[in-house]
């Protein structure tokens, strides 16, 4: 993903119905988050793929409703509160459908669910891991490397330089480039990672 694909551009964009990379790009940044979420608040894994695109659906059609401004609304609100909604909604019907399910105590069970899940962690877990998919894919293997052994699996330095042939040096800098770009591209995602990335 190009660096002019911020959230707020992309955001911007999935809105053209026409322009189905950016609604491509946004699915992958977002349907493993709600996925997560809809069976964490009890959706059977059977039906979570239905439910999170009956969410994609409802994201879609209010996106018009939502302006992105940082300083008064965050879009993980927004999007959290839409996906919550979305699945209060399929609990409901399935609690008409089945007579199992008739118990009213079930949506209770879900507000309890969803208190217990972690959304702003979750959250920042799924950007930085698409965020360093997306830059393990724009480095060359050694610069990533640097990276990935640095601050990923916290190798010394000096191992890293015995295995990739550069000097300590030249280890730092990637690392730290590479690092930098990170913290870029979290940035646009509205996550901070001021100290290093964590997955």
């Amino acid at each position: 993903m190009p660096a002019s694909s911020t959230r707020a551009s992309l955001l911007r964009r999935i809105r053209n119905p026409a322009d189905a990379a950016s609604w491509f790009e946004f699915c992958a940044v977002y349907e493993p988050l709600l996925r997560r979420y809809a069976t964490s608040l009890g959706v059977p894994p059977a039906d979570a793929p239905d439910v999170v695109q009956e969410i994609l659906i409802r994201l879609l059609r209010n996106l018009d409703g939502f302006e992105y401004d940082p300083e008064r609304a965050r879009f993980r609100t927004w999007l959290q509160r839409v996906a919550r909604n979305r699945i209060i909604d399929w609990m409901r019907v399935l609690s008409r459908r089945c007579e199992a399910c008739c118990d009213p105590s079930i949506l209770q069970e879900l507000q309890v669910s969803a208190d217990e899940f972690d959304w702003e962690a979750e959250h920042r877990r799924q950007i930085v891991m698409h965020v360093l998919e997306m830059v393990r894919l724009e480095c060359r293997s050694r610069t990533w490397a640097c990276f990935e052994l640095h601050f990923l699996q916290r190798l010394a330095v000096t191992e890293i330089a015995r295995r990739t042939g550069l000097t300590i040096s030249g280890v730092y800098i990637n690392a730290y480039r590479t690092l930098k770009r990170v913290r870029h591209l979290c940035a646009q995602f509205d996550e901070d990672i001021e100290h290093g990335p964590q997955v």
